[in-house]
């Protein structure tokens, strides 16, 4: 039997991550220009 995960897939996770990384270049080029 498997234990059930604590925590939700990592998909989700990482697919806010990639959004956050997103933002934040937005905002670095925003700056920069």
């Amino acid at each position: 039997m498997q234990k059930p995960l604590p925590f939700p897939p990592r998909k989700r996770s990482g697919m806010t991550a990639r959004v956050r990384v997103r933002l934040y270049w937005r905002e670095r080029l925003s700056w920069m220009a």
